[in-house]
Formats: structure tokens, sequence, C-alpha cells
């Protein structure tokens, strides 16, 4: 039987090490000092660090949760692995796929996502593509998925080019 899925790593650019670190770093400080009789800034500190650390709890295993962990291509169809749940883009939705020139992704917006904590995803937008879904670890080795009916979409492999090649060999 003939292996009909290929997988991909991907890995975190210098940024989102840096913004997942010190966003890490914020949240664990958050609990150390508001139960440490150091910093009595207020009589209720504990509770004041609590709202503040939970939240941000909540939001890293979120971002961690949907972070792109690989991707696979199995058969045609593009599958972004994740924690909470894998995103599989159809084949069959599929217009073309391409590596971007590096002025259609300048200057990108993110609209509503993540732009570095664990990675990016989430509604992004650019001049010459327009609005478009990002499931990415870094701001480089873009994959752009052009969709028949839907926004496109980008992924970044580590090795945007092989995947390129193993997408484009498959029948």
């Amino acid at each position: 039987m003939i292996d009909r899925q290929q997988t991909f790593s991907c890995s975190y650019d210098k940024f989102s090490k840096i913004i997942t670190f010190l966003l890490i770093a914020f949240t664990l400080s958050t609990f150390i000092l508001s139960g440490s009789e150091l910093f009595n800034f207020h009589e209720n500190q504990l509770l004041v660090g609590l709202l503040t650390g939970v939240p941000m709890v909540i939001l890293l295993i979120v971002t961690f949760g949907y972070s792109p962990r690989g991707y696979k291509i199995e058969n045609k169809d593009i599958v972004v692995c994740r924690y909470f749940g894998d995103k599989i883009i159809k084949a069959e939705s599929i217009k073309s796929i391409r590596i971007p020139t590096e002025k259609e992704m300048n200057w990108p917006l993110r609209k509503f996502g993540n732009g570095g904590l664990f990675g990016y995803t989430g509604h992004f937008y650019t001049k010459h593509i327009g609005n478009m879904l990002w499931y990415c670890s870094r701001k480089d080795r873009f994959i752009l998925i052009e969709r028949k009916k839907d926004k496109p979409c980008v992924v970044s492999p580590d090795d945007n080019e092989d995947f390129l090649r193993a997408y484009n060999s498959r029948s």
C-alpha cells in the first residue's frame, strides 16, 4: 500500500518565541507576586493576582491548543495539526497552492486573532491578497492556499518548498 500521508514540521520564529516567553513570565510573576508579602500593594492582593493571572492562563491554554503543531498532506487534503482538533482544508475546496511573493505578504494586518503567542493564527489582511486565515508558526516560509469559495489560508511549514513539491506530486 502506498503511503498517502506526509507530515511537515513547523517551528516558531524569533518574535513568537520572545512574545510567548514574556507572556508566560508575566503570568507566572503575577501569581508569585500576588502571594508575596514583599509586595503588599493592596489588602486583596491575592484576589487582584487571581483576577489578572487566571485570564492569562486561559489565554495561554487556548492559544497553545489552537496553534499549529505541524502540517500533513493526506491525499490532497491539507491538515493543520493542533492539540484542540485538527483543521482540515479539503482538496475539493482548493483552487491553487503556491509560495506568495514578499510583496503580497508585506505589512499584514491582524484583524482578529493571535499575533505572536504560540504563532500567528486567525484573520489577517494584506493589500495584495485581501482577507485570509493564518495557521502559522512563523512570519516567513509562507504557503498560500487559495480556495474556490472561501478566504485564502496561509500555513508556514519549516520547508515550504518541500511542502509545495509534495502537494503538487499528489494525484
